[in-house]
């Protein structure tokens, strides 16, 4: 299973290649996606092929790149279930890195949530090997244990909100979040599959008898993080496999709210809960999500990385052999520019706290 290329020449094997080498070099933005409802336009039983969380990216739709988070996805899904046309997706799996396709038919007649039963979140593209913590012992009793963590074969890989970087980023998101459930992704190199994890970080540990026992720490784990624990060489000629679940949920970091993210549009009009800005004047992230002045001159968002949500944006200006220039800015460091309807407003820059989260589509 995941081995697609097994029935291909060399001379298309090569052509993947480059289209592989392209995405991570100059168009390194697209859908990550987290979750895949049973019985939905794009499960494995109406496609019969394998979609995998948080390794695979939609980096295209009909033809359409989608390294841009613009809306222009959700709207090619909504021109196929209006018009009953066939939906063509590239995939990226960023651990064997290569590009499938997959065709599917949108509706909203199947029974579940959006119509084509994803759940997506625009993120950056990154090689997996940087981003993955080895799980190493685990002690008897602890939070690791009870959710199940299994010692030196599995890897976290990051949250629906997070991807982690190394240790620093998970003990960050264990201290603030103590007695509290955490989900994470999971990789098993055993058994090949990315499954999701729900644990609560504390240093009151009991054991199966509800006695109190000696924590070892918040999680009761070790973990290893850099060369030594990259993934396994032969793990990475699949794209995996992953759990199905008829609803996933997301939480919000500290909150354990679910996404309040839209089947059918990343809108603010259609969120109630959409966040605006900080300063009162009525701007909402999504009307200009794209438009920033920053400290290196104007540019667009294209997501954010980090716990402290650092702000990915593309510059304007470009870079030799038409490399595009990206940088990563504090929020504080990043203003919006007012769309036309604001234009009496130009002389002022609008600050907001920027939030882009998971979504249903």
């Amino acid at each position: 299973m995941g081995n697609a290329d097994s029935d291909l020449s060399s001379t298309e094997l090569e052509v993947i290649e480059e289209a592989a080498a392209e995405i991570l070099t100059k168009r390194p933005y697209g859908h990550r996606i987290l979750g895949i409802q049973e019985n939905s336009p794009c499960s494995y039983e109406t496609i019969k092929q394998d979609i995998v969380p948080f390794f695979d990216f939609i980096v295209e739709a009909n033809g359409v790149s989608c390294d841009k988070d613009d809306g222009s996805f959700v709207q090619i899904i909504q021109d196929c279930v209006r018009q009953k046309k066939e939906l063509n997706l590239k995939i990226f799996n960023i651990k064997n890195k290569q590009i499938r396709t997959i065709s599917c038919q949108p509706n909203m007649d199947w029974g579940g949530e959006g119509a084509l039963g994803l759940t997506i979140k625009f993120d950056f593209i990154a090689d997996i090997q940087d981003h993955c913590i080895h799980v190493l012992d685990v002690t008897n009793h602890s939070p690791a244990e009870k959710a199940g963590l299994d010692p030196y074969n599995d890897y976290i890989l990051g949250t629906p909100h997070y991807v982690m970087r190394d240790s620093d980023d998970l003990n960050e998101l264990v201290s603030e979040n103590m007695d509290t459930m955490i989900e994470l992704f999971v990789y098993s190199q055993t058994n090949d599959e990315v499954r999701r994890v729900e644990i609560i970080p504390s240093l009151q540990w009991f054991d199966s008898n509800a006695n109190p026992v000696t924590s070892k720490g918040s999680l009761g784990c070790g973990v290893g993080h850099g060369y030594l624990h990259r993934l396994p060489t032969k793990t990475l000629h699949s794209t995996g496999k992953g759990r199905v679940e008829d609803y996933l949920t997301l939480t919000t970091k500290g909150k354990n709210k679910e996404s309040k993210s839209t089947s059918h549009t990343d809108s603010p009009e259609n969120d109630p809960d959409a966040e605006t800005s900080g300063n009162n004047n009525g701007v909402n992230v999504s009307d200009v999500l794209h438009e920033v002045n920053t400290p290196l001159g104007k540019g667009e968002i294209h997501g954010e990385r980090g716990l402290n949500k650092s702000i990915v944006v593309k510059l304007d200006w470009g870079l030799d052999h038409n490399a595009t220039a990206m940088a990563l800015f504090k929020k504080d460091h990043v203003s919006l520019i007012p769309h036309e309807a604001e234009k009496e407003e130009k002389s002022k820059v609008v600050s907001v706290d920027i939030d882009i989260s998971p979504q249903k589509v």
